[in-house]
């Protein structure tokens, strides 16, 4: 019977975000006897070690597969993995949800502003040697795969959101009432350059708005959809967003957004909805700018006053429910699996 080993990243101190990848194995784990987790801890050395000789013992031979998930976990495991290649395991690749691969001239045009640990994540070199040693490669939008000239890939949208954890919020009016300022939330990092944190001064300038950051309220993760619930907009300014799932998380509870068309799932949006038609909904595609920006913060808060939020329906419509993400890639290993 062919093995099917599924690896992924997390230290013992990753926050409860990065739970939806251990929950995906646990998930194909519970489909299909043939396969096993191995999660890989880089806390430390010793971990890290742990885990390299769990996937040792695992014992992988001629036609079983092994999927990796993460390119860093490439880079950890590389001498195993070319050891497991050149006996005839068949390494499918499997691009992570933050791996938006802006490149290395991205990172030289803003030096100042891009940490060098940061850059990894960017360099197309750091993903092209994975793609090279695996015979498949997964990709969550069509860009994780062009940006490297790769023809030959498989689209998924195999990460979701638990719909359990993310409700829709009912409430439609302002969170400060109608005459009061419309809070916006920025999300994500705002020490992270390529998460668009200098768009922001865009709202704080702005006194319309009231603006709050992700990462000043820690709530534990089955919380988390409090953040969407207490703002009437979430502001996704980033250069690249290969997927995003805040913006999924944002849809689920229908919240209004003001993004960019730089986001993989607003590319997937947009083969099937014109600008106009997100925008009915409250999904606002802007240009990438900060006039750009500022217009949709505004034609948004106008919106949110005068028309019902249905964001929801763009959640529905892609199936970003999290049953139906992993169902995805559970299909697509019976069919490379047999």
């Amino acid at each position: 019977m062919t093995k099917i080993a599924y690896v992924y990243k997390q230290k013992g101190t990753d926050a409860a975000w990065s739970s939806v990848i251990a929950e995906l194995g646990v998930y194909l784990c519970e489909q299909d006897a043939r396969i096993r987790t191995f999660r890989l801890d880089n806390s430390h050395r010793q971990s890290l070690q742990a885990s390299r000789q769990a996937l040792v013992d695992y014992d992988l031979s001629t036609g079983d597969i092994l999927l990796i998930n993460h390119a860093i976990c490439f880079w950890l495991l590389l001498p195993l993995l070319l050891r497991l290649r050149r006996r005839g395991v068949r390494l499918v690749f499997l691009f992570h949800e933050h791996e938006h691969i802006l490149g290395l001239g991205y990172c030289l045009r803003h030096l100042g502003e891009i940490r060098v640990k940061e850059w990894l994540r960017h360099i197309k070199l750091w993903y092209r040697i994975p793609s090279w040693l695996s015979e498949q490669m997964v990709c969550l939008s069509s860009y994780q795969a062009v940006v490297l000239g790769r023809l030959a890939f498989e689209r998924l949208s195999y990460l979701g959101v638990d719909v359990g954890r993310f409700p829709v919020c009912e409430r439609q009016q302002l969170v400060n009432g109608v005459g009061g300022n419309a809070v916006v939330l920025f999300a994500h990092d705002p020490a992270r350059f390529d998460k668009g944190g200098r768009f922001c001064s865009v709202v704080s300038q702005d006194p319309r708005f009231s603006l709050v950051y992700g990462r000043d309220r820690i709530l534990p993760y089955a919380e988390v959809y409090k953040k969407y619930h207490d703002v009437d907009i979430v502001f996704l300014p980033s250069d690249s967003e290969s997927f995003s799932l805040v913006l999924a998380e944002a849809l689920a509870t229908n919240r209004c957004v003001v993004t960019n068309a730089n986001v993989g799932i607003v590319q997937l949006l947009l083969s099937s909805y014109t600008v106009d038609e997100l925008a009915s909904r409250g999904l606002f595609v802007c240009a990438h700018s900060m006039d750009g920006y500022r217009d949709g913060l505004e034609r948004a808060a106008a919106y949110i006053l005068s028309d019902e939020v249905k964001t929801h329906e763009l959640f529905s419509a892609l199936r970003l429910d999290l049953p139906t993400a992993f169902e995805r890639l559970n299909l697509f290993i019976k069919r490379i699996g047999g």
